[in-house]
């Protein structure tokens, strides 16, 4: 099974940082599983989970200023840790595409179930074509009603040329009221279910 899952968008405001948290508290439900925050520009998990500001994250933990445990925040009562940025470099893509970063990867895929990738989206970045290389697969998501195809088919074109394992793509903020199809399933699901 896949222990390293990346998650990418074309653009910021996707969703993807929420996708990345929601799945890391499902799997932490019943497996040992890291969040890694690995968006070093825009870093939203610590707000996101309540983490206290002045504890530090990946980058001192990559720069030996602080250990492992001292960086790890475990969400209980799941088996949820998230690995947050604390501080961000002035240099994010030579962070990620450093040796150190990679081994940092391989080496908490062996500690965890599974280890979530909180991506910087795709138009944004390269760092997200690294990441989704070093991820086993790659969760894509993206914003109905918002993102172009055009832009969805030329992150996926990226992804492709970087031989990303895409197994699925999440489509966000789905207006159920305004597509008639997805009211129709939505009004048939809430009748059966109650």
């Amino acid at each position: 099974k896949p222990k390293v899952i990346g998650i990418i968008s074309v653009l910021p405001g996707e969703g993807k940082s929420s996708l990345a948290g929601c799945l890391a508290l499902a799997f932490g439900q019943g497996e040992k599983t890291l969040l890694i925050e690995a968006d070093l520009r825009a870093p939203t998990v610590k707000k996101m989970f309540g983490l206290p500001k002045e504890r530090p994250g990946i980058m001192e933990l990559l720069t030996g200023e602080a250990t492992l445990e001292q960086c790890l925040y475990l969400h209980e009562p799941t088996q949820t840790y998230v690995l947050p940025v604390a501080k961000s470099p002035a240099n994010p893509a030579e962070v990620i595409n450093s040796q150190a970063f990679s081994k940092l990867i391989a080496t908490l895929s062996e500690r965890f179930d599974h280890v979530i990738l909180d991506s910087p989206p795709c138009q944004a970045a390269s760092d997200s074509l690294v990441l989704a290389k070093l991820a086993d697969v790659v969760l894509f998501t993206t914003m109905a009603d918002s993102t172009h195809r055009r832009s969805v088919a030329a992150a996926m074109k990226q992804l492709k040329q970087v031989q990303a394992h895409v197994v699925g793509c999440v489509l966000n903020q789905v207006n159920a009221s305004k597509n008639s199809y997805y009211a129709d399933s939505y009004y048939y699901a809430r009748q059966y279910y109650g």
